[in-house]
């Protein structure tokens, strides 16, 4: 597969002395999804906003596609239409993400700052829209959705785009168990379609379905470990000490115990 990003010792502080991430190294490859697994804190976040080139590293270096992703390198402008062309983000905070009076505005505004037709842009929009099932917020204004909605509407300002990157940190935030397996089903699809897809989650639920590579990150914002899905999940010793499962305690009649919370329900496929 080719290679997309190659993430060489990266490390970055918002604060001098307090890392929130340490000499991080890995790759992306085209047509994947990757998992970026961590507790709250672990620097997920930071790593994506590094990717979609919001932050920059303060030691070690990001590439895309062989070129070293940097504030300079960004102010090419070229480069700078190439890349946020190809490479999408949708925030955690969907809000931080919406700025326009309705829905279908959001819609169009990526493509036409992509100098897309104002016909071409709107073709889009209304394609995203049935994709997204969310037709009838058309006109609505993004304080009148609710979180779920918001999360929808975020990605799809994104897909309008039609990048060949797609980088989204926790898409399951916010969400209702329906809106989750709809979220899961559009992943999959867009995978199939060929996009590479990032995406960052404390959601266990999400690694266990999606089956992806996983980068797990740990509470000294360093990297855990880089495996499959499985291997990351029948790890339960690792996943304690990174502080994605622990201990919960729970009452039968006048007993209390406690014992490892495990998000999972083996089921049986044909």
């Amino acid at each position: 597969m080719d290679e997309i990003f190659n993430i060489e010792q990266v490390s970055f502080q918002y604060v001098p002395g307090v890392y929130a991430l340490q000499q991080v190294s890995f790759r992306i490859y085209e047509n994947e999804i990757l998992t970026i697994l961590g507790s709250n804190g672990s620097g997920k976040s930071t790593l994506l906003q590094m990717l979609c080139g919001l932050l920059f590293p303060m030691e070690g270096s990001i590439y895309y596609r062989g070129q070293q992703l940097t504030e300079k390198r960004l102010k090419d402008r070229d480069f700078q239409h190439d890349f946020r062309s190809q490479v999408g983000f949708v925030f955690q905070q969907s809000e931080v993400q919406l700025f326009c009076p309705t829905v279908f505005d959001e819609l169009v505004f990526g493509p036409l700052q992509l100098d897309f037709s104002e016909q071409e842009a709107i073709r889009r929009s209304e394609e995203i829209m049935q994709l997204m099932r969310i037709e009838h917020l058309r006109n609505r204004p993004s304080y009148m959705l609710s979180g779920g909605e918001r999360k929808k509407v975020a990605i799809a300002a994104v897909l309008t785009m039609n990048p060949q990157v797609i980088l989204i940190d926790e898409p399951m935030g916010g969400l209702d168990p329906k809106s989750r397996s709809f979220v899961i089903d559009l992943l999959f699809e867009l995978h199939q379609a060929g996009k590479t897809i990032v995406l960052a989650t404390h959601h266990l639920e999400l690694v266990s379905s999606l089956q992806s590579r996983v980068v797990l990150l740990n509470e000294e914002h360093r990297l855990a470990k880089v495996a499959s899905a499985d291997e990351i999940m029948q790890d339960t010793e690792l996943l304690v000490r990174t502080n994605l499962i622990g201990e919960y305690a729970h009452k039968h009649h006048d007993k209390v115990h406690k014992h490892l919370w495990y998000p999972f329900t083996p089921h049986p496929h044909e």
